[in-house]
């Protein structure tokens, strides 16, 4: 009863692991006496134990006292609610007598933002302890476990706390993190409390390579007087509708590959100003400035818009249908012999359509493709084949077979499906040379006519011919007229020999007919004999060949003759 209650003193025997005390009263019959009395609970978890009660030491046997047997669930301490709502121990069911909890972590989990490789990456930790910690017994938490963390070790990276409402700060705003063994570590300000929630937040970069989650265990570590870890639970779940599974879980970072990839040309002409044409789709996002090589390319780069360094590029990248929606992206790029490496200066997303325009010169030789490979030190090792050979190809020898007939038909089977720098081989695809006038003493204009499947800039165009019909030497300067201006340039006769030599400024197109004449007066009266040839040779990569030359009379002259448009006649 209330009236009864008194408090008095008591004796702990450390030997007999005892209390001992004495009664003011005697003890009536069927009454219940309740004692109570403090202890320090042992550091380390142990279980309940039955207490023996006896009284004096002769006059009852030693008794052992009703107890519980069940052990207490310590980990029930605190509620696994949403609320986050602090629960008090002593509002739960008791405990065996003297039965100490293990030291319990409840909703410890760890998860992370973003899978992708390069990516900075939030990592977020949450738990909650069992009871209450002082920093004395446990100083810092180790988060461990962390590993294809691009991150180099820091020993102030900054921690962001978010902990249960109403709850003053924990944990220092700076963890040590140590990128060799993918820790982190960060010390307590101040202590830890019941059932309240706490939050760390951080940031990392990912690894460039890909990075499974079941590779390795994340663990939190509680150091102090008793050292113990926990193992984290991870979030399997994936990151949006395109994601697989474990996305979300550290250290998890998907490896970078292809999905599609094509490469086209636009045209197959040797010297001619090729669009190379590169479509990628990755499976991950890509972040900005990491850089890419594209291995393989043939002749020179266009190096007009960007300088001695750079090649002429631009790009595009689009999340819906092929041409809708395209944008623009800047890019850093550098060009040497074979290669050009870029890099984004933005994040394109995972699956979006990406595509490249590279501007190239093509060889001026026959070729049958080249392989591109893709590589990045920045997302993968290995190299990736991006060259596709196209479903059909035009024969190399159909050009030369019948040049006019096939024209049509072999532009529009390449343009856009041929297989990059699939190059024909350099050749004329007309080459005619007549004059004006076959009267002794007039002036008389040479025309020459020369078309090439070959882009022809700056380079020599040179006619030879052995005439056999000058007895002497004679080398004079005459006009050469190309388009709307002239140009003086040197004729030879040299050893009964025809030799001209022009350095060709301009720009001619391929398939583009190009002319120029020779204007001079003409000598005496001379037959050209009918096997007499006409050798031309167009700049350094165009083998030389016969010039076709009319035996025809000249047009509306009268008095012509047949023959009068042979040159030199």
């Amino acid at each position: 009863a209330a009236a009864d209650s008194a408090a008095g003193s008591a004796v702990f025997d450390p030997q007999l692991k005892a209390v001992v005390t004495t009664f003011s009263k005697t003890l009536e019959t069927g009454k219940v006496y309740e004692l109570s009395f403090y202890v320090q609970n042992a550091d380390n978890p142990v279980r309940g134990l039955g207490l023996n009660l006896s009284f004096g030491e002769l006059l009852f046997v030693p008794a052992k006292m009703n107890t519980s047997n069940v052990p207490y669930d310590c980990s029930s301490a605190c509620y696994l609610n949403t609320t986050y709502s602090s629960v008090p121990l002593s509002s739960l069911t008791s405990s065996a007598a003297l039965q100490v909890c293990a030291f319990m972590v409840y909703q410890g989990h760890i998860q992370q933002s973003d899978p992708y490789p390069n990516a900075l990456n939030t990592i977020m930790v949450k738990f909650a302890v069992n009871f209450d910690v002082d920093q004395g017994a446990v100083h810092e938490i180790q988060i461990s476990g962390l590993s294809s963390y691009a991150t180099p070790s820091n020993s102030n990276l900054s921690i962001l706390e978010s902990s249960s409402p109403m709850m003053p700060a924990a944990f220092e705003s700076k963890g040590s993190w140590d990128a060799t063994y993918g820790t982190l570590t960060v010390k307590l300000k101040g202590s830890l409390k019941q059932c309240a929630v706490y939050s760390l937040t951080f940031n990392v970069t990912n690894s460039p390579f890909g990075n499974d989650y079941s590779e390795s265990r994340i663990y939190l570590r509680f150091q102090g007087v008793d050292t113990t870890r926990f193992l984290l639970e991870r979030n399997l779940a994936w990151s949006d509708v395109k994601g697989i599974v474990g996305d979300l879980a550290p250290p998890s970072v998907r490896s970078a590959s292809l999905l599609y990839t094509q490469v086209y040309q636009s045209s197959p002409y040797p010297a001619d100003l090729n669009a190379l044409t590169v479509e990628l789709q990755f499976n991950v996002d890509l972040p900005p400035l990491v850089p890419f090589t594209i291995q393989g390319l043939l002749g020179d780069v266009d190096r007009s818009a960007l300088g001695t360094n750079y090649l002429s590029m631009n790009a595009e990248w689009s999340t819906s249908n092929a041409g809708k929606g395209w944008r623009q992206v800047e890019m850093m790029i550098e060009a040497s012999p074979g290669r050009a490496t870029l890099a984004f200066r933005e994040r394109i997303p995972e699956r979006a359509l990406i595509q490249l325009r590279l501007f190239v010169f093509n060889p001026k030789f026959r070729t049958d493709g080249s392989t591109l490979v893709l590589s990045s030190d920045g997302l993968w090792v290995e190299n990736a084949n991006i060259s596709k050979r196209p479903g059909m190809f035009l024969s190399p020898y159909r050009l030369q077979d019948n040049p006019d007939s096939i024209f049509c038909e072999m532009k529009s089977m390449l343009r856009g499906y041929s297989r990059p720098f699939w190059i024909f081989a350099p050749l004329l695809t007309k080459q005619q040379v007549s004059q004006s006038s076959a009267f002794p003493g007039a002036q008389n204009s040479i025309l020459f006519s020369i078309s090439s499947n070959s882009r022809l800039a700056a380079c020599e165009i040179s006619v030879y011919s052995p005439i056999g019909w000058m007895t002497h030497s004679n080398s004079t300067s005459v006009t050469v007229a190309v388009g709307s201006s002239t140009q003086t340039w040197h004729l030879a006769f040299l050893n009964n020999t025809l030799q001209l030599r022009m350095l060709n400024t301009s720009i001619v197109p391929v398939n583009q007919l190009f002319e120029f004449s020779l204007v001079f007066n003409n000598l005496i009266p001379t037959e050209i004999h009918a096997n007499t040839t006409f050798q031309l040779t167009v700049c350094d990569f165009i083998a030389a060949q016969p010039m076709v030359a009319p035996t025809s009379a000249l047009p509306n002259v009268l008095g012509s003759i047949e023959g009068d448009q042979f040159p030199f006649r």
